[in-house]
């Protein structure tokens, strides 16, 4: 399958996974180091992309997680099974199933990126950020509107380009029902936004990756 298609059709996946955690009961939700210590038994997942894999995980045990594929995955599929462990573990065996990557808890929210990373838009500082009552597409929108953000864009020569239309965000009944954020941060890094963002009420994922044939769009999701 075409590049550019594959990565497509991961990240519409993955969104949809990311609305099934933002309905999910947050009275429900433990604190992620809680729920990184769950045991688990006999837990298996199979062929799978290696994002789908990590969501599956993410919207199980209701973990907060980030996501980095600004380095593209070099395994098209990622198998797990722990018979007898933690959910950490689990976590464990599908960020070694993709080399080149790790996994980190920050803030309550599991970050998982590539081991080297240079010239991270996520590292990038930001010096305000300000929303009010904002849904996951005004949040998409703010950050793109960013100072920063837009001069990191055209000085790497990339697009932000997402793979999916706002319309899947609509529900069976034709209404939408997002969760809405309100942010006033200074002075910090677009992951931190990122990863305060995903501890908001009713959100709970977010993920930047790279796609193109040339790898020259950015996609930047937020569930």
């Amino acid at each position: 399958m075409h590049h550019a298609n594959r990565v497509a059709i991961v990240c519409s996946l993955l969104l949809l996974i990311c609305i099934a955690i933002a309905y999910a009961s947050q009275s429900e939700k433990s604190g992620t180091r809680d729920s990184l210590s769950r045991r688990v038994s006999n837990y298996k997942d199979t062929g799978h992309d290696f994002s789908i894999t990590l969501g599956h995980l993410s919207q199980k045990y209701r973990i907060p997680m980030g996501i980095d594929l600004e380095r593209p995955p070099t395994r098209q599929f990622i198998s797990v099974q722990v018979s007898h462990g933690t959910v950490a573990d689990v976590l464990n065996a599908i960020v070694e199933g993709e080399p080149g990557y790790k996994w980190t808890e920050i803030n309550g929210v599991v970050n998982v990126v590539p081991q080297q990373s240079t010239n991270s838009i996520l590292d990038l500082r930001i010096a305000h950020f300000h929303v009010r009552h904002a849904d996951p597409l005004d949040l998409h929108t703010a950050i793109l509107a960013l100072p920063e953000i837009k001069r990191w864009l055209e000085q790497n020569h990339l697009k932000e380009r997402g793979v999916f239309g706002p319309d899947i965000l609509v529900g069976k009944n034709g209404m939408t029902s997002l969760p809405h954020v309100s942010l006033d941060l200074r002075d910090v890094t677009l992951r931190a936004i990122m990863n305060r963002i995903a501890t908001s009420p009713g959100l709970g994922s977010w993920i930047v990756s790279r796609w193109g044939e040339k790898n020259q769009y950015l996609n930047l999701q937020i569930g």
